[in-house]
């Protein structure tokens, strides 16, 4: 039996609130594949930024029968176009849904929507826009006073 494959893609900033939304979405529509002894793989992005992206990999990492597929976008070697080519690799790879977490300002995430949709894959999309303000939730380093994202 192949493992059921779940795309994630959203907003590079995530709120405690989204957090828990990403969560929420993933149990829903992990819940049948495993409860019918199916695998299943969480495909995302690897936005070194955390976001959607990361708590989708630490959601998949700590969930037993889940794996975790990520995908580097090469920005030093495709520049701007990177994203779009990571997302392309993502579809074409192929997925069961695609669970799509975007705000308004998501132009990375409306394309995987976008190449998800002409493959046929079905999309539900969980707009983040009405959520708090995701500056609201930036934490800082101690040590280096970086922002840190927060999944917990």
């Amino acid at each position: 039996m192949t493992a059921y494959r779940i795309l994630v893609t959203g907003s590079r900033r995530a709120t405690l609130e989204d957090i828990e939304i990403v969560r929420a979405a993933l149990s829903e529509a992990a819940a049948a594949p495993l409860r019918n002894g199916r695998s299943v793989v969480v495909v995302q992005g690897e936005c070194s930024g955390g976001g959607v992206d990361l708590a989708a990999k630490v959601w998949a990492t700590t969930t037993p029968g889940v794996e975790c597929e990520g995908h580097w976008a090469k920005w030093g070697v495709h520049g701007r176009g990177a994203g779009p080519i990571r997302n392309a690799v993502m579809v074409g790879r192929g997925a069961d849904i695609c669970l799509a977490f975007p705000r308004a300002d998501s132009r990375g995430t409306k394309d995987c929507i976008e190449k998800a949709e002409a493959a046929g894959i079905p999309v539900k999309t969980v707009p983040l826009d009405d959520l708090p303000d995701p500056a609201a939730s930036i934490q800082r380093c101690e040590a280096c006073g970086q922002p840190v994202s927060i999944v917990s």
